[in-house]
C-alpha cells in the first residue's frame, strides 16, 4: 500500500453498520451476515462478508489485496491463502446461491473486480421486507427504511437474568451454546422471502442474545468480535427488542478493554446509540442503563459515578447484574469492600458462572479477612477457568501478595496452565516478584522494585501491581511513591492489567484505586501520606459527605481519619 500519509486506507468495515444491498438479483445482508439468490439463502463468515462488502462498495474498480486488508482485517499482516480463501468462498457464492448474478474477476499483479449483471435487482430490494433495513448509508441499491416499532413489556426478574445464567453455562465450554444460529434449508427462490412481511419469532432475537452475551462474557477479543456478531444478527432480526439493543450496547461496553484507544470514542457511541434505542423501547431497560452508566467517568468525579449508578438502580431495578457489578466495582474503588462484598455474594447467587464476578469475589473475600472462604473461590474458579487472564492473575497474586509466594511460583512453573492472552515477559515479571516475596532478601526487594519504577511511568498496570509488591515487600514509602505516581501523573492506560474492570469505559484520565483498599496496601493506611494522596484524589472531600470507607475501622487508621473529619463508623 503507498505509503504517502496524505493517502489514507479505506475504512474498517463494520459489518453492523453496513446497509443491506443487492448485486444482481442476490440480497446481502451485512449485519446478519446472510445472502439471499434464486439459489438459496447461506450464513457466510464475517470476513468472507466484509471482502463481499469491499468489493461491492468499489462498483466494479478494482479492489487491491492491500486495500482488502486494510478494510476487512484492519491493516493487519496475513497470509496470502487468508485473501485466496475468502476470494474462493466468494467464487462459489457467485455460482450456487447467487445463481451468477455476478463474477468475480482477477486483475493479476492488481487485484479483484466484482461485476453484477444486469437484473431486476433495484425494483425487487424495494419490494423487500422493512425490518431487514439497517441504517447507515448503503452500498448499492437499498432496501426500503424500517417502521416504527412498538414497544415491548418489560422482562420479569427471570427473563432478564437467563441470558445470564445461560451464559454462564456455556463459559463452561458448551460448544452448543456458541454454535452458530443459522438455518441451514434452503430458499428456493428469491420471491419467497420477500413475499412474507412478518418479521422473525422473537424467540430467535432472544437465542442470539444469550449466545451474544455468552461469547462476550468469556472475555477474549475473539469471543468478544463474535458475540457481537450474534447480537447484531438478533437486532437485525428484531429491531423492536429493548432487552436486545440493552445487551448490545454492553456489549460494546465489554469490547472497550480490547480496542485501541483512538478508536474507544467511536465505540462508546456505538454504546450511547444501542442504550438510547434500548430505552426508546423500555425506559426501564437495565442493560442500556448500566451501558450509559459504564460511560460515566469514575476517578475524581466519585459523586458523578455514584449519582448515576443509584439513578440507575432506581430506575430499572436493584436486580440487574450489569448493574450491581458496576456498583460492586465502585464500591471496590472507594474503599467501602464490606458493602462490596454483600454485593458481591447477591451477585454470586444470580450469575455465578461469569469470571470477573468470581475474581471480584475472590478479592473482597481477602479485603474482608475471610482468606479461607476466599481461597475455596480461588480453588473454584482456577477449576472452572483454568487459563482465564483475570482468573489466573487473580489467583497468582492472592498467593503472591498474602503469605504463599511458593504457590505462586509453582503457577509460573506450569508453563501450559498459563493464561491465554499473554506475553511470556509478564509471567516472567510477575515470577520475578513472587520470587523476592519468597525470598525477603534486600537485594532481591531493590532488584524488583527498580524494574517496577521504570515500567510504572509506562503502564497503568504495573503500577497498581507495583504498589501491592511494595506493600508485601515490607516497603511502605515506595509503596505510596507508586501510589502518588499512579494518581498524580499522566501515566499511560498501557497493556490490560488484572486489576482492569470488566465493565467501565477506559477514559485517558481514569485510575483504578481498588489496589489501595485490599491487602497488602492495608499496611500503608496508618500513614498520613496516604490521607494526603487520597485527599488529592477527592476521596477524602467525598468521604466526608457520603460517610466514611472501611478503613476507618482499623484501630491504626481510625485517628488519622478523625484528624481529616471522616466520621468514624458506627
Amino acid at each position: 500500500m503507498d505509503n504517502d500519509p496524505l493517502i489514507r486506507p479505506p475504512p474498517a468495515i463494520d459489518l453492523a453498520h453496513v446497509a443491506d444491498f443487492c448485486i444482481g438479483d442476490l440480497v446481502v445482508r451485512p449485519s446478519r451476515r446472510e445472502v439471499v439468490g434464486a439459489g438459496g439463502r447461506e450464513f457466510v463468515q464475517p470476513r468472507v462478508m466484509q471482502v463481499l462488502v469491499a468489493l461491492a462498495r468499489a462498483q466494479g474498480d478494482v479492489v487491491s489485496r492491500d486495500d482488502l486488508i486494510a478494510s476487512c482485517w484492519g491493516g493487519r499482516v496475513v497470509g496470502e491463502d487468508a485473501i485466496t480463501r475468502a476470494i474462493g468462498h466468494i467464487r462459489r457464492l457467485g455460482e450456487g446461491v447467487a445463481a451468477r448474478a455476478f463474477a468475480l474477476e482477477t486483475v493479476p499483479r492488481v487485484g479483484y473486480r466484482l461485476v453484477a449483471r444486469e437484473s431486476a435487482a433495484r425494483e425487487s430490494c424495494a419490494t423487500s421486507p422493512p425490518w431487514t433495513a439497517m441504517d447507515n448509508a448503503p452500498v448499492a441499491a437499498p432496501l426500503v427504511a424500517e417502521s416504527a416499532p412498538a414497544p415491548l413489556p418489560r422482562r420479569s426478574r427471570r427473563a432478564r437474568t437467563l441470558p445470564l445464567a445461560l451464559a454462564g453455562i456455556a463459559a463452561l465450554g458448551s460448544a452448543l451454546a456458541l454454535r452458530q444460529a443459522a438455518d441451514p434449508r434452503p430458499v428456493p427462490a428469491r420471491a419467497a422471502l420477500v413475499a412474507s412481511q412478518q418479521p422473525p419469532p422473537l424467540d430467535a432475537a432472544r437465542d442470539l442474545e444469550t449466545r451474544g452475551l455468552a461469547a462476550v462474557f468469556e472475555g477474549t477479543p475473539e469471543q468478544t468480535s463474535q458475540g457481537l456478531a450474534y447480537l447484531r444478527e438478533g437486532m437485525a432480526m428484531r429491531r423492536d427488542y429493548a432487552a436486545g439493543w440493552g445487551s448490545l450496547a454492553m456489549a460494546y461496553v465489554l469490547s472497550l478493554p480490547h480496542t485501541p484507544a483512538a478508536a474507544r470514542a467511536e465505540v462508546a457511541m456505538r454504546v450511547r446509540e444501542a442504550a438510547a434505542r434500548g430505552l426508546a423501547l423500555n425506559p426501564r431497560d437495565g442493560h442500556s442503563l448500566a451501558a450509559l452508566t459504564s460511560l460515566e467517568p469514575t476517578f475524581g468525579a466519585w459523586d458523578v459515578k455514584d449519582r448515576a449508578q443509584r439513578r440507575a438502580l432506581a430506575l430499572a431495578g436493584a436486580d440487574w447484574p450489569a448493574l450491581m457489578n458496576q456498583r460492586v466495582q465502585f464500591l471496590m474503588q472507594v474503599g467501602r469492600t464490606r458493602e462490596a462484598l454483600v454485593e458481591s455474594e447477591r451477585l454470586q447467587a444470580i450469575s455465578p458462572l461469569i469470571p470477573w464476578i468470581q475474581a471480584n469475589r475472590i478479592m473482597l473475600l481477602a479485603a474482608n479477612h475471610r482468606p479461607d472462604e476466599a481461597e475455596r473461590a480461588a480453588a473454584y474458579a482456577g477449576h472452572i477457568w483454568p487459563r482465564n487472564r483475570q482468573i489466573w492473575f487473580t489467583r497468582f497474586w492472592f498467593d503472591a501478595l498474602r503469605g504463599r509466594p511458593e504457590r505462586a511460583l509453582a503457577m509460573i512453573a506450569d508453563r501450559p496452565g498459563w493464561p491465554t492472552q499473554t506475553d511470556p515477559a509478564e509471567i516472567a515479571l510477575c515470577g520475578r516478584a513472587a520470587a523476592a516475596i519468597a525470598s525477603r532478601a534486600p537485594a532481591d526487594a531493590d532488584a524488583i522494585l527498580a524494574t517496577y519504577r521504570g515500567l510504572a511511568l509506562r503502564a497503568q498496570s504495573h503500577a497498581e501491581t507495583a504498589i501491592l509488591v511494595a506493600a508485601a515487600l515490607g516497603r511502605r514509602e515506595d509503596a505510596l511513591a507508586f501510589a502518588r505516581t499512579l494518581y498524580t501523573r499522566p501515566v499511560p492506560a498501557g497493556p490490560r492489567g488484572w486489576l482492569t474492570p470488566a465493565i467501565g469505559y477506559e477514559r485517558a484520565g481514569e485510575r483504578i484505586t481498588a489496589p489501595l483498599f485490599a491487602p497488602p496496601a492495608d499496611r500503608l493506611w496508618a500513614d498520613p501520606a496516604f490521607f494526603r494522596l487520597t485527599s488529592d484524589i477527592g476521596l477524602v472531600a467525598w468521604w466526608r459527605s457520603t460517610g466514611p470507607p472501611d478503613l476507618c475501622r482499623d484501630p491504626a487508621a481510625a485517628p488519622l481519619c478523625a484528624a481529616n473529619g471522616i466520621t468514624p463508623p458506627a
